[in-house]
């Protein structure tokens, strides 16, 4: 892939990302909620409002931008979860600077042409998203033009074509290189660089001492944007290593050259300086904790979800990537130098990532700290597709599974932005009712619910378990005045509606039937978010000798859903129901208990009518 044509391909890789941030607006909102706004805020609070030790100016603009996204958490200044109190009364950012440093040319452009262009000069009118748009942007896509040539050193140029293809646009790169706008696509940029200068220096007779010094810089510019990834000095110390008699060279060489050594780690610290004097001044500490109440659990890390879990696990979302894990075993045929930093930088990687409380990582599309990763599983991917394709069949097999993982990571890049799904919501049942689909379903609503869609076509209605029209239900929770059939429901005015039992026994109900729960709904008022604190619930408590619980949301089932937050209808009946399974264990000494509740905080109500439990054989 020669310098021109890299260029031509990264360019188009580039429109296709603004055309899908365009599409969805994405770029109007890139940096007035969540972490991409704790990450670029530096920039607007030091060059136009001065409130660094206070953002109150800075909310109050995102507040303007952004209403909703303020004020929503308590405990925090402002309402917002990326702020803190700290011990000397001001507020501070959870999040350091490395990124604004990144973005700050760009930056500094927008505010030079906003006031000419007629926008308001307040970091967050659309001169400053557009060019934050630009640096999420330019960073990956510099950083994967240094390391397309260092693969050409390993590899063929075709395989190079398609592996940079498949990163670009069959992996979650492209999402926060395009539609959200945090450190992840930042971060991969400059583990690609920093690989191309480690090449470079090891690949230099002379032994450049620039290189290692930048090496040095790059490493600290890593770890000042995500602290965790100060691992990333793995990379130049284990580049080459590939024995122990490799690693004895390598102190060797380390000692020989001390004074490069020793100027790298100096310049480690550089990008860290503004950071050390921001703690210092918010905090009186030269280093400190911004996360109070979060924290790594190295005694429980949950790498298995990260990984494979439905609910932002990195391989379910991002499938293209296990073909790179399966190059691991083929990559020392074509080259050692990656190998040990790549397998050891991974191992110690995953088990920090999934360490932290909040393992699946929200506001993300699959594993988002996986996606600096992938500079150094290029070459194992590179490895993977090589071999496959020396072998006539194999070409026909990894071009087609690319050209279609492309396809499904850039078609679930779009649900994502029209809003059929949120990834860490998700279940297995859930994915696979959407999958594909152009329009969010009842049917996927359900599923999010209780985790299933419907039993096998083999499963049939066998008989009716409960029936409740509430017409002989006196009480003064009841309405005569809107019913679905007959000429009273029941309106939910207290927290829970009265329990239906049903006897295991008495209806010969085994472990493995299955049950269809359902009741007509309507609903009154509108509800404005649909996990909202408004939420009512059809409830099924599973009593054996273990009690398990299933239920579904009901406003968000009232309605035609457009997207996965659809809030539901208003003044209309429709059907709402569920399928569910009885777990193994239960025996004629179980029951079901039936109802429908009001979420804790709830101070509205619903009117249901025509209650059944269906059995299902």
């Amino acid at each position: 892939m020669k310098t021109g044509k890299t260029i031509a391909f990264l360019f188009s890789c580039s429109i296709l990302m603004m055309l899908f941030s365009f599409q969805f607006d994405n770029w109007k909102q890139c940096a007035n909620h969540a972490d991409a706004w704790g990450y670029y805020v530096y920039l607007p609070s030091v060059f136009i409002y001065h409130d660094l030790s206070k953002l109150d100016s800075a909310v109050a603009v995102r507040k303007r931008y952004n209403p909703g996204s303020v004020g929503e958490t308590a405990g925090h200044p402002y309402g917002l979860v990326e702020l803190h109190t700290t011990q000397l009364g001001k507020v501070g950012n959870k999040y350091t600077s490395g990124v604004a440093l990144l973005q700050l040319p760009f930056f500094a452009l927008a505010h030079l042409t906003s006031s000419l262009l007629e926008f308001p000069a307040d970091g967050l009118s659309e001169p400053y998203m557009f060019a934050l748009l630009m640096s999420a942007i330019f960073y990956p896509l510099l950083g994967l033009f240094f390391l397309v040539k260092t693969l050409r050193k390993y590899f063929m140029e075709k395989t190079i074509w398609i592996v940079a293809a498949a990163l670009v646009l069959g992996t979650n790169l492209f999402y926060f290189s395009s539609m959200n706008f945090m450190s992840h696509a930042y971060l991969f940029g400059l583990y690609c660089l920093l690989i191309y200068v480690t090449d470079q220096w090891y690949s230099s007779n002379t032994e450049q001492w620039k290189l290692l010094a930048t090496a040095g810089l790059l490493t600290g510019w890593i770890a000042v944007i995500r602290p965790n990834e100060f691992i990333a000095f793995l990379i130049p110390a284990l580049w080459g290593v590939a024995s122990f008699s490799d690693l004895k060279n390598r102190v060797s060489l380390f000692l020989r050259n001390w004074k490069v050594v020793l100027l790298a780690t100096g310049l480690f610290f550089v990008p860290w300086l503004p950071q050390f004097i921001y703690w210092q001044w918010i905090s009186g500490e030269w280093l400190h904790y911004s996360y109070p109440g979060e924290g790594f659990d190295f005694t429980n890390s949950k790498i298995w979800y990260g990984l494979t879990s439905y609910k932002n696990g990195w391989l379910v979302w991002t499938p293209m990537m296990l073909l790179a894990l399966a190059g691991l075993f083929i990559l020392p045929a074509y080259t050692k130098k990656p190998m040990t930093a790549t397998v050891v930088f991974l191992s110690i990687h995953v088990v920090v990532i999934y360490a932290w409380w909040a393992w699946w990582y929200p506001n993300g599309f699959g594993s988002r700290p996986m996606v600096e990763t992938y500079a150094l599983l290029a070459f194992p991917f590179c490895a993977f597709v090589e071999q496959l394709y020396r072998i006539k069949l194999g070409r026909w097999i990894v071009i087609p599974l690319i050209g279609f993982l492309i396809f499904l990571n850039l078609f679930q890049t779009w649900q994502w932005g029209k809003g059929i799904f949120w990834t860490q919501h998700m279940n297995q049942a859930a994915y696979w009712s959407i999958f594909l689909k152009t329009e969010c379903t009842k049917e996927f609503l359900t599923a999010l619910d209780c985790k299933i869609v419907r039993p096998p076509s083999s499963v049939q209605f066998d008989k009716l378990l409960l029936e409740e029209d509430f017409e002989k239900v006196e009480n003064e929770n009841t309405s005569g005045g809107v019913a679905k059939s007959g000429k009273k429901s029941f309106y939910l005015k207290e927290r829970k509606s009265p329990v239906y039992t049903i006897e295991a026994k008495g209806h010969k109900l085994r472990a493995g039937d299955w049950l269809r729960v359902s009741a007509e709904v309507f609903v009154p008022f509108a509800q404005k978010t649909c996990t909202g604190p408004e939420s009512s619930f059809l409830t099924v408590d599973i009593i054996g000798p273990k009690k398990s619980t299933r239920h579904i949301r009901l406003q968000n089932k009232i309605g035609r859903p457009m997207t996965w937050f659809h809030c539901g209808e208003t003044e209309k009946w429709e059907d709402a129901f569920f399928f569910l399974k009885i777990p193994s264990g239960f025996s004629d000494s179980g029951r079901l208990e039936v109802y429908v509740k009001k979420h804790d905080r709830a101070t509205k109500s619903l009117f249901i009518d025509d209650l059944r439990v269906e059995l299902w054989r």
